[in-house]
Formats: structure tokens, sequence, C-alpha cells
């Protein structure tokens, strides 16, 4: 025998089967909380938080264009410019959307709307761009004289 291990060959192992539970049994919760010292969180008295430098801005600029936008669009759509408003208005609708899914922008609401309302500029400006083919295309008699023009188009052939 060697001197590695005095006494019993091999050398008795601990019994760890006293801190197991009983076949079928849940073991025991951890320590809930009132153990060891309290710690208040950080800022809670009267000390500041951990700074981890400055904040950054929110990028709310694409959601109040799209807004703006989407509320032009709607009157614009009487001198035809409401297709290219109500459309740009679709756009940064979606961006700003996206950016508030990221966290980057805080502006939901004015995303929503000027999508909203960019749609309903779209619409519009389609139903009177739609009318004035419809009107034009009535013209049977090619005018020479613009006057003659508008006057087709206004009241009709």
């Amino acid at each position: 025998m060697s001197d590695r291990y005095p006494g019993q060959y091999p050398p008795e192992q601990p019994d760890y089967s006293a801190h197991l539970p009983a076949y079928g049994q849940q073991p025991a919760p951890p320590p809930g909380p009132g153990y060891g010292p309290y710690v208040p969180p950080p800022g809670s008295n009267g000390q500041p938080g951990p700074s981890y430098g400055p904040p950054t801005p929110q990028k709310n600029g694409l959601g109040t264009a799209a807004m703006v936008l989407g509320i032009v669009s709607i009157p614009a759509a009487v001198i035809y410019i409401g297709l290219i408003c109500g459309i740009l208005a679709i756009v940064f609708g979606i961006i700003g959307l996206r950016r508030v899914g990221r966290g980057i922008a805080s502006n939901r609401s004015q995303a929503i709307s000027g999508l909203v309302l960019g749609a309903i500029g779209v619409i519009l400006s389609g139903i009177l761009i739609g009318v004035l083919v419809n009107r034009v295309s009535n013209c049977t008699q090619y005018p020479t004289d613009s006057s003659q023009f508008r006057d087709c188009v206004t009241n009709g052939p």
C-alpha cells in the first residue's frame, strides 16, 4: 500500500445524497428575499444612477413629415399634386413606423396618421385624375383653341 491514501483504499467518498430530495419530491425552493444585506437600487437614495453617456435623441422627423404630407395631400388632390404628397406620406409613414418598432422614434401615432391620410390623398387624387381623363376622352372633337379645349373639359362635350 502507498502512503497517498491513509486508511482505506480507495478513499471514502462523501455522501451527497442527504442534500437531494427523495424520488418524486420537489427540491426545496431557494432562500427568499431578506437574506443578505439590503442594497438599494441606483438612484433611489438621492444618488444618481449609472451614466452610460448622453441619451440618444429620438428621430421623429419622418413620422412628423408623414403626417404633414398626409394632411397636405387631401386639399392638394384638387390640383393633382396630392398624388405625389400622398405617396411620400405613405413612404415616410412606413419608415417612421419601422423606426418606432426599433425604438429609434417615439411618434407612432403621427406615423400612422400620416400613412392613413396619405392613402386617402392618393385615393382622392386617383379619383379626380380619373374624372379628368374621362372628361378629356369624351371630347370627340379635337379643339384647336385652348379656350375650346377648356370649355370641352369643363362643361363636357
